[in-house]
């Protein structure tokens, strides 16, 4: 069974390369393990003119929640290819840490997680790097 997540963040006011940065730092500073120690030293990231995307293996939710990466929202997007089923986590950047706020769960390799939250709270996610 083949899984991953694919972690979004809309960097609100801040740029993509500064949101990048901080994940980058925060990841290396925490004693918190993530997901994957490879994945962790060395993240495996996208950065677009208005997201940055992280895919990971071995993502702990609580874990994120302890990262500081100053930015608008990050949406988490947990996806089992051989299951077809996708869940989605949304975080808000609230005084100062990640706090969950929204989740959603499905099983259509998770085209139905993505729109719900792009409908609902307008944060395209991501299934891919």
């Amino acid at each position: 069974m083949s899984s991953w997540t694919c972690i979004t963040f809309d960097p609100g006011e801040r740029t993509p390369e500064d949101v990048a940065s901080d994940l980058r730092h925060s990841l290396t500073e925490t004693d918190a393990q993530v997901c994957r120690e490879d994945e962790q030293r060395e993240p495996k990231l996208g950065v677009g003119e208005s997201k940055v995307v992280w895919r990971v293996h071995g993502f702990d939710g609580e874990a994120f929640e302890s990262l500081e990466v100053q930015c608008s929202k990050a949406l988490a997007i947990y996806i089992q290819d051989t299951a077809e089923a996708g869940t989605g986590q949304l975080y808000e950047w609230i005084d100062g840490e990640f706090l969950q706020t929204d989740i959603f769960q499905d099983y259509s390799y998770g085209r139905v997680v993505l729109d719900y939250f792009l409908l609902e709270h307008g944060m395209q996610g991501e299934r891919g790097l």
